[in-house]
């Protein structure tokens, strides 16, 4: 499910940078990425609440030290506009280059549209990966796979 919303807000992110209005595009993006990694930690069950009541479920208290990934951690610590920051300087070059190409006309917009569908399609699939991953590990851990 979440992989099929990976495209659906990688188009919408491709969608709002034809605003030709310099950091809306960005904003925009970090926004949606932002929600969307939230979402997905939530659903998994990677916040401190879930992984608690798992733990005592399974009798198994440190089954919270496994999810350790930088993902899991920047949104439990509120930081993960943090790891978005840590490409920023990337982000900061594509944002001026989605404007600049904005302004060509026709064809600039598709080209600002494309860069940033790739860049949201890539940060938010490897957000993904990470907490499914850390997920996958907590019920590995856990032996719940096992009682299904």
């Amino acid at each position: 499910m979440f992989k099929g919303m990976i495209w659906a807000v990688s188009l919408a992110s491709a969608g709002v940078t034809v605003v030709p209005v310099p950091g809306v595009s960005a904003a925009c993006d970090a926004g949606m990425i932002l929600l969307f990694l939230t979402r997905c930690y939530y659903a998994f069950g990677l916040d401190d609440k879930s992984l608690t009541r798992l733990s005592e479920k399974v009798n198994k208290p440190h089954l919270k030290d496994l999810a350790k990934s930088k993902f899991v951690i920047a949104i439990r610590e509120k930081a993960l506009t943090r790891i978005v920051s840590e490409v920023s300087a990337a982000l900061a070059t594509i944002a001026t280059a989605e404007f600049l190409l904005s302004l060509v006309p026709g064809v600039g917009s598709a080209a600002a549209a494309g860069i940033s569908f790739g860049t949201t399609l890539y940060l938010l699939r490897e957000g993904l990966n990470d907490l499914a991953n850390t997920a996958r590990e907590i019920r590995k851990e856990a032996a719940l796979d096992k009682m299904q």
